[in-house]
């Protein structure tokens, strides 16, 4: 039996999820510190925050954002922020942007 080192394939397909990861969290920081602006505090969730928190891969594929509640009510506002930011709103009913195939989704705090 033959076996087929796939370290090569397995490196890069390793690389192009870390370098997703790095693009995501970039790209939160940048609308964290819109939202800052407008005194409005997010909250990373998912598996993106599981990554940053665990130290291992959890391969994210979008942003999971918690808002406070008194600021998920201002929606409207958050919709003008994430415009401004390039973002275009997606799905109303699951409050998810997109820009350049990044996705951003919202939901308020259950406290």
């Amino acid at each position: 039996m033959i076996e087929q080192n796939n370290f090569a394939t397995d490196s890069l397909a390793l690389d192009k999820f870390y370098e997703n990861s790095d693009r995501l969290l970039k790209s939160f920081l940048s609308i964290t510190q819109k939202l800052n602006e407008f005194h409005i505090v997010p909250y990373l969730m998912g598996s993106l925050a599981v990554e940053l928190v665990g130290g291992f891969s959890t391969y994210p594929d979008d942003i999971d954002i918690q808002l406070r509640k008194s600021d998920f009510e201002k929606f409207e506002l958050l919709t003008n922020i994430m415009k401004n930011l390039g973002y275009a709103l997606i799905d109303l009913h699951e409050h998810k942007f997109e820009k350049d195939k990044v996705h951003v989704g919202f939901a308020d705090v259950k406290i």
